[in-house]
């Protein structure tokens, strides 16, 4: 995925001013750029990622995984929606709710599948210190799916990386603190041009 995410941007043309925001997988994703194509881009923002699930969070993922395989998408939209968003949240904003769901229903069960096996076997700690891109990393404070301690860590891991928290957000802060969000990446993105 990084490498077709680089060839993109020498299709599209996009200087080495560009920015890269990724939020979840795509914080994987956006971290594996980092490493393979650094020099290709500047500013890196990981949110609501890891460096690699700890051993106890990859057996939810086999258990979706396998669940997705032996009966459809359907079967993994409870799981994944409480992945994403805090039960708060869930309670409270049930036409969101619903849109990730459909959204969900849209996705190929065999490559969501893969998805969450190829996340039980990402660690990327042993290379975070080669990333030279001015980084930021968010976590959702209520974030069940990649703990704020185990984000907090991943930002350690990056040199010189900020690290900012989200209160009141789960993993999906652009849904939930869109405000907040925006803010942080602002003070990050206007005031870290060295």
């Amino acid at each position: 995925c990084a490498d077709r995410i680089a060839a993109l941007l020498d299709a599209l043309g996009l200087p080495p001013e560009t920015d890269v925001l990724g939020n979840g997988l795509g914080g994987f994703i956006a971290q594996a750029l980092a490493i393979r194509h650094g020099a290709r881009f500047a500013r890196l923002v990981i949110v609501d990622s890891l460096s690699g699930f700890p051993e106890a969070g990859k057996e939810p993922l086999r258990k979706l995984a396998a669940s997705v395989q032996a009966n459809g998408m359907a079967a993994a939209l409870d799981a994944a929606i409480a992945r994403m968003f805090p039960p708060a949240y869930i309670q409270a904003h049930p036409d969101v709710v619903a849109e990730r769901k459909r959204d969900l229903l849209q996705m190929d069960a065999t490559v969501f599948a893969n998805l969450c096996l190829a996340l039980t076997r990402v660690d990327f700690k042993p290379r975070l210190g080669g990333i030279r891109n001015r980084t930021l990393v968010i976590a959702g404070a209520l974030d069940l799916t990649t703990a704020t301690p185990l984000v907090r860590e991943l930002a350690g891991q990056i040199p010189g990386a900020r690290f900012q928290e989200i209160a009141d957000s789960g993993h999906c802060p652009q849904i939930e603190q869109p405000q907040a969000l925006v803010g942080h990446l602002e003070a990050f993105l206007d005031g870290a041009a060295g």
